[in-house]
């Protein structure tokens, strides 16, 4: 019951993020240290069996900001 209750809220929640970044390429305008740090909160939760792909700005956002500079040089 709390696991329902956790993901039904964590909905939520990345239904008013997915809504905020309609028609925007990042959280503010330009990549911030705000896309960074939410970024590796919104990974995260991908991990936990909640559906991102329910959220398309939020998975093409992720994408986005996996394609950074620096970050596709972490990942190889």
């Amino acid at each position: 019951m709390a696991v329902q209750k956790a993901k039904a809220d964590l909905a939520v929640c990345l239904r008013i993020l997915d809504g905020g970044l309609e028609g925007k390429s990042f959280l503010i305008g330009d990549y911030s240290l705000a896309d960074r740090h939410l970024q590796g909160i919104v990974g995260w939760i991908g991990t936990m069996e909640v559906d991102l792909m329910l959220f398309p700005n939020v998975t093409a956002w992720l994408k986005r900001c996996g394609e950074r500079p620096a970050l596709a040089n972490l990942a190889g």
